[in-house]
C-alpha cells in the first residue's frame, strides 16, 4: 500500500515536471507593417506586472534598416513606468523616454540621456521573421551601467537575466 502511494506521488511529481519544461519560451509577436519608423510604440503585457494603473510592457521601435529595438518599460530600480515623449529634447535630439518616478531621461535606444538611473534602459532580444519581428520575453539585457550600479551590464560584457 505504501508502495503504491510513493510510485502514484513519483509519477504525479514527474508528469508535473515533465509538463513544466515542455512550457513554450514567452514571446511576443508584432507585425512591421505596425510600426512607423523611429517611432516607438507600447505593446502592455499584463504579465509583466502593473506601475499604478499602467500595465508594464514592451515599447518597440523599427529601425530604417528594419531591425527593431524592444525595451522595457520598467524602470530598474523603483519597478516604475518609463514612457515615451515625443516632444521632449535630448542631446540626442528630439523624443526621450521619461522615467515617472525619477524624472531620468533616456535616449531613442534606451541610454540613459539626463537626470539619475542605475543603468539604461533594459532590452530584450528580436528576431526577424519575414514580416514579424519575435521579442524573446524569456531574457532581457540589464542597460548599460550608470552611476557605479553593479546590477548592470558593461559595454564590453552584456548581462542577460530572465525576463520579469
Amino acid at each position: 500500500m505504501l508502495l503504491t502511494m510513493l510510485l502514484a506521488i513519483a509519477a504525479v511529481v514527474g508528469c508535473v515536471a515533465l509538463y513544466a519544461a515542455s512550457a513554450p519560451g514567452r514571446t511576443l509577436d508584432v507585425r512591421r507593417d505596425e510600426l512607423a519608423v523611429g517611432t516607438p510604440k507600447f505593446m502592455p503585457l499584463t504579465s509583466l506586472g502593473a506601475a499604478g494603473t499602467r500595465t508594464h510592457g514592451v515599447w518597440v521601435t523599427l529601425l530604417a534598416d528594419g531591425s527593431a529595438t524592444a525595451l522595457s518599460s520598467r524602470n530598474a530600480s523603483a519597478q516604475c513606468f518609463i514612457e515615451w515623449r515625443a516632444e521632449s529634447v535630448t542631446p540626442g535630439g528630439r523624443g526621450a523616454y521619461r522615467d515617472n518616478c525619477t524624472g531620468a531621461l533616456f535616449g531613442p535606444g534606451g541610454e540613459l540621456a539626463a537626470g539619475e538611473a542605475e543603468r539604461a534602459m533594459d532590452r530584450y532580444e528580436v528576431a526577424r521573421l519575414g514580416t514579424t519581428l519575435r521579442i524573446n520575453l524569456d531574457q532581457l539585457t540589464l542597460g548599460t551601467c550608470a552611476h557605479g550600479t553593479q546590477e548592470c551590464s558593461r559595454a564590453e560584457a552584456p548581462v542577460m537575466r530572465r525576463g520579469y
